[in-house]
């Protein structure tokens, strides 16, 4: 697992955006936030995106690209905050499952 990569500048964002790299290619990815008790229903939703995600796939709330780094472009997934408010991790953590 890698963290994805600002577009503009390829400097690594910190938390709510991953890249992975398989022994497999994924036919799909469904990533799921685990329960807290702070949690809303609004509270980050999860967006997966896979296999081969090359380039720009997604952007942040400020337009700005979001891409894998090289060497971990199987899969992908984004905690995007409600209303477009940007990237981000939901309160009790999530779990990626990848279907080959």
């Amino acid at each position: 697992m890698a963290h994805c990569l600002d577009s503009p500048s390829q400097t690594q964002i910190p938390f709510g955006a991953y890249c992975f790299k398989l022994n497999f290619t994924p036919v799909s990815v469904i990533a799921n936030p685990i329960a807290h008790p702070n949690d809303t229903s609004f509270n980050p939703m999860l967006y997966t995106a896979g296999p081969n995600v090359t380039g720009q796939f997604t952007k942040d709330k400020n337009g700005r690209g979001v891409e894998c780094p090289a060497g971990f472009q199987h899969a992908a997934v984004v905690g995007r905050r409600e209303a477009g408010n940007g990237i981000g991790v939901p309160p009790g953590g999530f779990f990626v499952i990848f279907f080959d």
